[in-house]
C-alpha cells in the first residue's frame, strides 16, 4: 500500500530523523513530544481524510511513514465512537 502524501510530512520526517539521532533516551523522547505537539498544535501537520476515517470493525491503524534508515514507523491510530482497546503493554516498544 502506498502511503499518501500529506501536508507537513517532510517536516515531520526531518524532525523525527533528527530526534532519533540524539544521544539520550530523554532527549529523543523530549524532541519527539515537542515535534508532535508543535506540528499538531499549529496545524502544520494535516492528514487527508482517508487517513483519519474510523473503521466500523474496530480501531484503525494507518501507516504514515516508515524509516528503514532509522528503524521507526509513524502510525495514526483512529477510534470511532464507542471503540477502544483493552489496557495493554507494548513490551519495550516506544509508542
Amino acid at each position: 500500500m502506498a502511503i499518501p502524501a500529506f501536508e507537513g510530512r517532510q517536516e515531520l520526517v526531518d524532525r523525527l530523523d533528527h530526534a532519533v539521532g540524539l544521544e539520550s533516551v530523554q532527549d529523543v523522547t523530549r524532541s519527539v513530544k515537542e515535534t508532535l505537539a508543535e506540528m499538531i498544535g499549529d496545524r502544520r501537520l494535516l492528514l487527508p481524510a482517508e487517513l483519519t476515517r474510523p473503521d466500523d470493525a474496530g480501531y484503525a491503524r494507518r501507516l504514515l511513514y516508515h524509516s528503514e534508515e532509522h528503524g521507526y514507523v509513524v502510525v495514526a491510530m483512529i477510534w470511532g465512537p464507542s471503540q477502544g482497546t483493552a489496557l495493554h503493554d507494548h513490551d519495550g516498544v516506544w509508542c
